[in-house]
Order: structure tokens, then sequence, then C-alpha cells
């Protein structure tokens, strides 16, 4: 009746559960195969046979059909021991099958060992093998090899032999690699390490008759050119090897000695097995050597292959000289003439040669020795020797030393150029000095000038001297010109100088107040403020106002960056000979520590300016008819008539009969101011040769 209501509620599974629990399994079969169809009847058949023992869960099973399916429920279930059991009585076929799946089971468990014995049970030792070589563990591996897989020994050896090689046991790995029978293999992992001379030694052992294959396939895919040339040297092939010799450098190795010895080798290899590559072969290794500074090692090259004129240049080239006239003395005299022609030249241009080569060469040649301490920068003994020499080379190598000074870029200041000039004089008379001149000129004029302690005399006469021979050689126009103003304005600083010395600070005033005159050669600003400066010290407030307000206007134009004279008010100028055009420089030629001063004094001096006439002097020009006036120290009108410059304050002769002449350079003069000058002086400011009075009527 239990059964009906269940069945009624469509809860059968609850009538097939009470028959299990009163242990009624027929009824419980049925019920499940009637209700839940033949798959229920089976689950309810399979948990029956497994509760029960073996026997009686095999004809249980047998009874049903359900043999095979309750091995593998069994097995699913991991119930190996029962599976087993069932297989004996009633399916042995599946044993094989049962035990693989329990052997899975332990390796996944990590019961290597119980794994193994169920593998074997399965007839799979291979799986066994499998499983201890995943895990490493090659002992037992090998061991399942030895006594059940023997054709298994190569895999095992080989795996092992992989982790070996990877762990750097490579002795190990070999060892390994050739009892599998897989040299071949061993040489692929040495060629994969790099390890390639291993790598051909495997392969001359081994397999002989890939040696050269190997060789020159390993040599082409290394990055290393000494040990691809010693591959290919050792397979017999020698061009093959010089190639990869060659292309060794210091990108492919660090070591300087081991690049030596593999040059070396392939002129070696050249001369003994490839005679056609020796030329090129001892060319490219010894440039190689020599760019290294390994002279000697270059020269024994040559030497072994007895060219003993390219060894005696070798030794030159690196400035063995001792070694060159050793193998020169075995050759000849001749070639004993050769280094030491050789040895001479090569000091001469050697900006690195030491002390004590040049003084050996000053006994062999003394100009030569002059040149090689100018390439050395040695201009003190180079000077020296052109003093023992006589003046006229101290003057020639004295104008050179300046010219290096110059071209320093500031690394000498111009100063020390007339230390040179002073203590040794400089050519006037050569042509390729007279720019120096110039230059040298307008940076003292632009630099340190006006500077009481820096004695122009002898720079003074020497550029009066350039400027006279290019005037009478007709050189180059623009030249000229330029040189005439740099002498003009040299001569303003250095003869204002002596002037105040001696006591004629007026005349001094005067040239110093001629400097705007040539505002568009020297810095302008600088050109003005010193004849500012000038005329202030002589008490000329007038004239100091106006060159030192034009003075402040183009320090604006500096600091506004604007390098455009022509906007100034000229008016002030309108009776000079100035330039009213002139190139505004990019920085402040007068340092801010002596124009401040001046700026102050100017200030004051513009807040009084009603009382004041803020003007530059002037005189009627002679000879005018209209009452034209001009700049008391213009050389030139208004309306453009010209006087000739006085010899003594460079302002104009206004009258050729107040003119007298020096007797030496002919350069005119005022006569009084001639004769006032040489009374104190007594000699021409410009030619300094002796002068008198001239008191004619």
């Amino acid at each position: 009746m239990a059964e009906q209501h269940y069945v009624s509620a469509k809860e059968w599974e609850e009538a097939v559960v009470m028959y299990r629990e009163r242990n009624e399994w027929d009824n419980a079969i049925r019920v499940a195969k009637v209700h839940g169809g033949p798959a229920s009847a089976k689950q309810v058949v399979l948990s029956r046979a497994m509760a029960v023992d073996a026997e009686e869960g095999v004809r249980l099973l047998v009874k049903h059909s359900l043999v095979e399916a309750g091995i593998e429920a069994a097995v699913d279930g991991l119930r190996f021991d029962t599976a087993v059991q069932w297989a004996q009585l009633a399916l042995p076929g599946k044993l094989s099958f049962i035990y693989l799946k329990s052997a899975m089971n332990h390796e996944d468990q990590g019961e290597f060992k119980q794994a193994e014995e169920d593998f074997i049970k399965a007839a799979k030792p291979r799986e066994a093998i499998d499983m201890y070589l995943h895990q490493q563990d090659f002992e037992s591996a090998m061991r399942v090899a030895d006594t059940y897989d023997i054709a298994a020994i190569p895999l095992v050896c080989t795996a092992h032999a992989r982790v070996c090689f990877t762990a750097h046991r490579y002795s190990d790995a070999e060892d390994l690699l050739i009892k599998a029978g897989q040299p071949e293999l061993l040489v692929k992992l040495y060629r994969e390490a790099r390890m390639f001379t291993e790598a051909m030694r495997v392969a001359k052992e081994r397999c002989p008759e890939r040696s050269g294959e190997i060789a020159r396939e390993v040599a082409m895919n290394t990055n290393d050119p000494i040990e691809a040339g010693s591959l290919l040297e050792q397979a017999g092939d020698a061009q093959g090897a010089i190639e990869m010799y060659l292309r060794a450098s210091r990108e492919t190795s660090n070591d300087a000695n081991k690049l030596l010895e593999t040059w070396a080798r392939a002129v070696k290899l050249s001369t003994t097995h490839a005679r056609h590559m020796q030329r090129d072969t001892l060319k490219a290794a010894t440039g190689r050597m020599m760019e290294m500074n390994r002279h000697i090692e270059a020269a024994k090259c040559y030497e072994d292959v007895e060219d003993f004129r390219g060894a005696i240049n070798c030794y030159i080239s690196g400035g063995k000289f001792d070694a060159a006239e050793q193998l020169a003395t075995r050759l000849g005299p001749d070639m004993v003439q050769y280094v030491k022609d050789e040895r001479v030249r090569r000091l001469v241009n050697n900006s690195n040669s030491t002390p004590e080569a040049r003084q050996e060469l000053e006994r062999v040649d003394v100009e030569a020795a002059m040149k090689a301490h100018i390439n050395s920068n040695d201009w003190g003994q180079a000077l020296k020797l052109a003093r023992q020499r006589g003046p006229d080379d101290a003057r020639v190598y004295a104008a050179m030393y300046c010219q290096y000074i110059y071209n320093s870029n500031g690394d000498e200041p111009v100063e020390s150029i007339i230390e040179v000039v002073n203590r040794d004089g400089m050519e006037s008379q050569d042509l390729r000095f007279s720019a120096l001149w110039v230059d040298i000129a307008f940076a003292l004029i632009n630099g340190p000038l006006p500077d009481k302690n820096i004695d122009l005399t002898t720079f003074h006469t020497g550029i009066i001297d350039v400027i006279a021979n290019l005037e009478k050689l007709g050189q180059d126009p623009a030249l000229v010109q330029r040189g005439q103003a740099a002498r003009d304005i040299i001569h303003i600083y250095h003869a204002s100088v002596k002037m105040t010395d001696a006591g004629l600070g007026q005349f001094a005033t005067k040239l110093l107040c001629s400097l705007p005159r040539y505002a568009n050669w020297m810095n302008a600003d600088k050109a003005f403020f010193d004849a500012g400066v000038a005329a202030k010290d002589a008490g000329d407030e007038n004239t100091a106002f106006v060159f030192l307000n034009r003075f402040f206007d183009i320090c604006e134009h500096i600091e506004a960056d604007d390098d455009d004279a022509s906007p100034y008010d000229n008016k002030p100028f309108q009776t000079t000979d100035f330039p009213t055009n002139y190139r505004i420089p990019r920085e402040p030629t007068v340092p801010a520590d002596k124009s401040e001063p001046v700026n102050t004094w100017v200030l004051q001096l513009t807040i009084r300016s009603e009382t004041v006439d803020l003007a530059l002097p002037t005189i009627p020009v002679p000879g005018s008819s209209n009452g034209e006036v001009m700049y008391v120290g213009a050389l030139q009108s208004p309306s453009g008539v010209t006087f000739e410059p006085c010899a003594i304050t460079s302002y104009p002769i206004l009258s050729s009969k107040q003119a007298v002449k020096c007797r030496s350079c002919t350069r005119p003069a005022n006569q009084e101011d001639w004769n006032k000058y040489c009374m104190t002086i007594k000699s021409c400011p410009w030619c300094s040769q002796p002068a008198q009075p001239d008191f004619k009527m």
C-alpha cells in the first residue's frame, strides 16, 4: 500500500529508498525500472553491487548485464580495489584500464611509487618514465627504463642531459647524450649556448662528416669573429678564418692582447695557407694594430713576412725611432738616413713631442727645432732660439707669437702682445703681418686704452712703419684706410700719455678730443667717452657735456639692442667733421665703474645748464665770406673746406704761413704748438727723431 501511495503522489524515488532501507533490493530495482527507466534501475543495481562483497556484487552485475558499467563506475568513484576484484571475476580485459586510472590518480596525489606499480601493472612503463621525467627524478626514470622499456633509455638520457646543460653541468650532459646516441643534439645545445669550441670538438669526434658544415654554420651565426675564425681554421677553411679574424675589433672584444694575437694569426695564416690574401691581410691587420698604438706588434708582422721597409715605417709611425734605427742598420746606410730624416720631420710636425726630443733636434737643425717648439706651443724656447739667430729672426717669430696670442680668443690679454713687442720687436715690413698690426691696434683701442701703464712706444713706431709700407706698395685700399685710422688712434693714445707726463696736458686734451672723428672705426661709445673725460679733466665743461651726452645716447641704444646711430640728434655736431653714421657695439665698451661717476656729473651739469653754454667751441672758417664757423678741432668745415692736421694736436692748421714741418718725416704742425712741444720733448711725436723749434717769420 505504501508503494502505491508514493507512486500516486509521483514520489516513486521515496518508494525506492523505502525498499533499500528494508533491504528489499529486487523491489527497489523493479520500482526504479518501471517508473524511472533503465538508467534509474542501473544506479540502484550499482549501489547494491558496491554495498555487498565482490562475488555477490559481480553476480548482481552479471544478472543485469552491467559488469563493464559497474567497473567504470567504481573507477570513477576511485574504488579501484573493487573494480580490480570485479574485473578479475568477470572481465579480466578491463584490468589494464583500471590500473592505468589508478596510476594516474596516485600520480595526481603525489604517490609516485604506487603510481609506478600501477603503470607497470597496466603495461604502461613509458607513462611511469614520463612521470618521473616530469618530476626530474631521472634515477627512477632510468630504473624503470632499464627494467621495463629499454627503448626509452635514450629518451631519459636526453631529458636528463637537457636539465644538466641548463644547470651548466656540461660534462654530465655530454656523457648522457653520448650514451643516448645523440651527438648532433649535443652539438646543437653547445651552439645554442654559444659554446662553439665544444660544438666543434664534439662534431669532429662524433660526427666528423659534418664538422666543416657545422663550423661554417656556427661561424655565420656567432657575434664573436675570433671564435668563428678559430672554428673555420680548425675546419680547414683558411680564407674564411682570415676574414673572420679581420672582423675582430674593439666592438667585439675588450681584450686588446687577444685582438693583437688574432690579427697576427690572420697574417700568419695568410702566409702559410692563403698567399693570395697576404698583402691585403697584412695591410688590414697592421692598420688595426697601429690604430691601437701598438706599432711594435705591427712592425713585427712586417718583419715576419720580410717586408723590412714596412716594419721601419711602423716603428717610425709609432715614434719608435730606436727600434727603426736598429732595423735600418741591418739594411744599409740609405735606410739609416731615411730614419734620421723622418725623425726630424716628425719632431717638427708633432705637437706632442717632448722637450728633450726638441732639444735634441736643436743640435741637428735649429730652424726645424724652432718649428717643433711652436707646434708644441713652447713659444718661450722658440723665441729664445730666434733671438740667438739675430734681431731679424726675433722680430719674425715674435710676430708669429703675437698672431698666436691674438687668435687665442681672449685666453691671453692683448697687453701680453705689447710685452712681446717691447721685448723682441715685431716684424713690420713683412706683408704677412700687416693686417695683424691693424687688428692688434684695434684690440688695444677698443680694449684697455687709455692706460699709462701700457708702453706703446715700440708698437707706435711699428704701426707707423707698417702703414707707410702699405701706402708705398699700393696694397688693398680698404686695409690701408683701416690701417691709417688704427695708426692715428694709437698715436692719439700714445702721444697723449707722453704729453701729459711732460706737462703738456693741453696738447693731450686736444688729441683725445679728436677721437670722435674716428667713431666709424673704433667703438663709438669709447670714442665719445674718452674724449669727453679728457675735456672734463681739462675743465672744458661745454665740450665734455656734448661728448659725454652723446656717449650716454649710445649706451641707451646698446641697452635697446639697436645698432643704428642715424636717429641721433646731430645738431650739436653740425660744425664738426665727425661721422654721423657709425656702428653701435653690441656690448658696452666702457665699464660701469667708469661710466657711472661721469653719468652723475652730466646730470648735475644738466640741472644748471641755464648758466652754462653747453655747446662745442667754434672758430670762423678762414676765407669764408658768409661768416661760416666750424668746430675748433675740425679738419673739414661744414661747406667742405679741408685743413691738414697739426702733428702736435691733430687740430687744423688754419694758415700755411703759421705752419712748420718736421725735418725728418715732414709732417706739418702749427708753429706755436710745434715750438712749445719741441722745447719740452725735443723730438717729433710721430717719427721720434730729434726736433728743434722753428722760429721762422
